[in-house]
This record gives structure tokens, C-alpha cells and sequence, in this order.
């Protein structure tokens, strides 16, 4: 590998030449270690995202970073950069009634259904969390309704192993923070836990 120096910073010529490659192209790449080592000296305000606040010595760095804060999907991994192409295509896929904001956080797929599931969470309590489903196959979406119903949906994550989807509750006045269980066909929701108690 090719190095460079950067502002006094070793850096591998690959990634810039990597980020040039696709400087143009609809997808913006950059290089997955820009996220966290940046050539110093470089200037960015936390108020901002890091894409459209943060300025370099460097003025290809700086160039590729206001590429990727101009476009529509930035990717931080050649693996992503492979999987969707170097021209993607955009689609706004509808959310189910009474739920405009249904991806909040989340992204499960499960492949037995070719859903992706995320979580919605309304922004006062007594929350209106759901769960959504988007079906990859025909683009259409729905609310999950489980057996019991969940209260609180944040985080979740889809275990091959045994098939179930693992999502975390947020606490309530009334309810403790814990982690449940789905099966992605029956829906039907175990707890898995809802309390840790540490033994001195």
C-alpha cells in the first residue's frame, strides 16, 4: 500500500483515491476511518453534522466531505458501495396510516418475511411507539401488532440463529426498561429480560 502524508499525518493514499473514485459518481463514498481519525489540524461544530461542519487543511479531503454532504446516500464501506451500485436509485415507500415518521430507529431484516421491521417512537409520554414493517418484495407497510402487545420499541436486531427478533423497551413511569423477544411469523412476544440485579 501507497502512504501519504497528510498535514504531517501518515495516511493511506488508497483512501483518498478511493473517495475521488467516487467523488462524482450519485453514491458518495468515504473512506470508514474518516469517522474517526481525521488529519489534524481540522475544525467541526457539534451543533452541525460532522459532513457539512467539518473543514481540513487537506482540500481533498475537504472536497470529498462536501460531496458526500451533497448527496442523497453516502457510503462509509466498499461493501455497501458494492451492494447497491455506483447508481442507486431512490424510493419513498409509505408509511402505514397514523404513523408518518414509522423508521425511526431499528432496521431488522428478517429474511423469512423480506421485511425490514424499525421502530417509531412518539416524542411525549404517554409514548405511541410502534413497530413497523416494510416489505422489500412489493413496498408496501404495516403496523406490527404482537402477542402481547409491545409498549416501547427502540433498538432491535434479527438473531439467525434462532430466528426471533430481539428489540429493547424503553422505562416508563410504569413500565421497566427490558428486552423482548418476537417471533417475526407468529409475532408472538416474550420477555427475555426486564431487570439486572448484580450480586456484590
Amino acid at each position: 500500500m501507497r502512504w501519504t502524508t497528510i498535514l504531517n499525518f501518515a495516511f493511506p493514499l488508497s483512501l483518498v483515491e478511493a473517495a475521488l473514485q467516487w467523488h462524482n459518481a450519485s453514491i458518495a463514498h468515504v473512506p470508514s476511518e474518516w469517522l474517526y481519525l481525521l488529519p489534524q489540524p481540522f475544525d467541526s461544530a457539534i451543533q452541525y453534522g460532522w459532513l457539512n461542519s467539518t473543514t481540513t487543511g487537506n482540500s481533498t479531503i475537504n472536497s470529498v466531505l462536501a460531496n458526500a454532504n451533497n448527496s442523497r446516500i453516502v457510503s462509509y464501506s466498499d461493501e455497501f458501495t458494492d451492494l447497491v451500485g455506483p447508481n442507486p436509485t431512490w424510493a419513498t415507500i409509505q408509511s402505514p396510516p397514523n404513523d408518518p415518521y414509522g423508521a425511526y430507529e431499528g432496521g431488522a431484516w428478517i429474511p423469512e418475511t423480506d421485511e425490514v421491521w424499525f421502530g417509531y417512537n412518539g416524542s411525549f409520554y404517554p409514548y405511541r411507539n410502534t413497530i413497523t414493517s416494510f416489505n422489500l418484495q412489493n413496498g408496501t407497510s404495516r403496523q406490527v401488532v404482537t402477542d402481547p402487545p409491545i409498549s416501547y420499541p427502540y433498538g432491535m436486531y434479527y438473531w439467525p440463529r434462532d430466528g426471533q427478533v430481539y428489540v429493547t423497551e424503553i422505562n416508563t413511569p410504569t413500565d421497566p426498561a427490558s428486552v423482548v423477544a418476537i417471533d417475526p411469523i407468529t409475532l408472538k412476544m416474550e420477555p427475555v429480560q426486564d431487570s439486572l440485579f448484580m450480586m456484590p
